[in-house]
């Protein structure tokens, strides 16, 4: 399910990386203003810490809901995604993983 498309699967990998390090995502941003569409590269966050920031629920919200203003797509069938309750569990037990050991989590911007 993390894999890429061309992999068969929904694609994670594309944005947060093959191993959920983090990437960029591609994204088409609209000014609200002038309605003006630009294509941006988006940061997008690794995965393989998540649960160092979130809870599980909080993950799973994620996954099922998407993240507004941002290119995280819903995924969860509740959320208008294609993933039903089975595949969320399953990416989710790959998600846990896929996560470092926290004495190798680095902050960023710290000294």
């Amino acid at each position: 399910l993390f894999a890429t498309t061309a992999n068969g699967g929904f694609n994670c990998a594309g944005c947060h990386g093959a191993t959920g390090g983090g990437g960029v995502a591609a994204w088409a941003n609209t000014d609200p203003n002038t309605k003006e569409v630009k294509a941006v590269s988006w940061t997008a966050p690794a995965v393989n810490t998540i649960f160092y920031r979130f809870s599980e629920d909080e993950v799973r919200f994620i996954l099922v809901y998407g993240r507004p203003f941002s290119p995280m797509s819903p995924w969860g069938v509740d959320g208008g995604g294609p993933m039903n309750k089975q595949q969320i569990d399953s990416l989710l037990a790959y998600l846990k993983k896929l996560q470092i050991p926290r004495e190798n989590c680095i902050v960023q911007g710290a000294d």
